[in-house]
């Protein structure tokens, strides 16, 4: 892995009527880095959010022209994170 970035954001929940998935953006600048070796539509990822760690990907969310990072209710329940916190966070593109 050779493409690792630290940022901060803002946990969102993606509206829906059965699910309450936990959602952070990925900045623009660092999105743009990441679509200029990545075009496809989820790329896998390693995060790290306080001492946790876990494999995942970030999707293409086409509304907000970024990528999103999901959070998974055991991430959340560990790290005690929540809907409207911002948190910091690390991810390491895969190659």
């Amino acid at each position: 892995m050779k493409n690792v970035y630290t940022m901060s954001g803002e946990v969102w929940i993606y509206p829906s009527e059965h699910a309450a998935w936990h959602f952070v953006h990925i900045p623009q600048t660092i999105a743009n880095k990441i679509r200029k070796v990545n075009t496809t539509a989820s790329v896998r990822v390693v995060v790290t959010v306080g001492e946790t760690e876990w494999n995942t990907s970030l999707f293409w969310h086409a509304k907000s022209q970024t990528y999103i990072l999901p959070l998974k209710a055991d991430i959340r329940r560990r790290e005690g994170i929540e809907a409207g916190e911002q948190i910091t966070f690390t991810l390491s593109v895969c190659a």
